[in-house]
Formats: structure tokens, C-alpha cells, sequence
């Protein structure tokens, strides 16, 4: 478990910073207020969803690889996860406004936000493959 926090937390602290401060050049986008905004929003989204997905690997703690497994018998999980917590980042994001700070992005912005969170879950995979006994000397 240990190993799975330090090292997602180690993920994601790159991307939201790398996307935080060179978001427009990655992008390719000028240096204006607007495209700030579209940064900031695509440095939140991606959070976000790479929090949904990092649920994903969460609800597995041993060694197996198959995070889907009984995923369907956790009715609470199959109707918080896609309905609630996607839907209100959706609507975040195309509403919120200047109450959230973030402005409508194009698909392209989704798509990365997108990508960037689906990366938990191989990362989750290829984490558990990792031995234990270096993650556990830390603690």
C-alpha cells in the first residue's frame, strides 16, 4: 500500500507541476490569460481523473493484476464512480466558471487529461509488480 501512495503521488506531482508550468508550451499555445485558463483547467481535470482511475487501482491491494475483479458485486463503487464522480467533474468543467476557476476546453484538452489520468492504472499494474521490502524499510 505504501509503495502504491508514494509512488502515484510521485506520478501525478510531475505531470499537475510539468503541465502547471510549461502547459502552454507543451501545448503550444500563446502566452495569453485565455490559454492560462485552458492550462488551468487541463492541470485540474487531469487531476481529477487521475484520481477516478487511481480509485480503480485502489480498491486492489494485494499483488493480482486484475483491478476489475468483482467490481460489479460493489454496487456503491459501480454507481458513485461513473455517475457521480465523472459527471460532476463534466459539469465542473463546462459550468463552474469562474467559481472553479476553470473555462470550456476542446477535445484535445480532454483527451490529455484524459490519457494522463489513465496512466494510473498501468502505473498501479506495474507497481505491484515491485517488491515490497524496499517500500517496507521506509516505514
Amino acid at each position: 500500500m505504501y509503495k502504491q501512495i508514494m509512488l502515484q503521488s510521485v506520478y501525478q506531482i510531475i505531470i499537475i507541476l510539468l503541465f502547471h508550468f510549461l502547459g502552454t508550451e507543451i501545448l503550444g499555445l500563446a502566452e495569453t490569460s485565455g490559454n492560462d485558463t485552458i492550462v488551468q483547467t487541463l492541470v485540474f481535470n487531469a487531476f481529477v481523473f487521475a484520481q477516478i482511475f487511481n480509485s480503480l487501482n485502489s480498491r486492489r491491494l494485494d499483488k493480482k493484476l486484475n483491478i476489475f475483479e468483482g467490481i460489479s458485486n460493489n454496487w456503491y463503487f459501480m454507481a458513485i464512480t461513473p455517475s457521480v464522480k465523472i459527471a460532476v467533474q463534466v459539469i465542473i468543467v463546462f459550468i463552474g466558471g469562474t467559481a472553479f476557476q476553470v473555462t470550456c476546453i476542446g477535445g484535445r484538452e480532454w483527451g490529455i487529461s484524459l490519457a494522463l489520468g489513465f496512466v494510473s492504472i498501468p502505473l498501479g499494474a506495474l507497481i505491484r509488480l515491485l517488491p515490497n521490502g524496499p517500500f517496507e524499510y521506509l516505514f
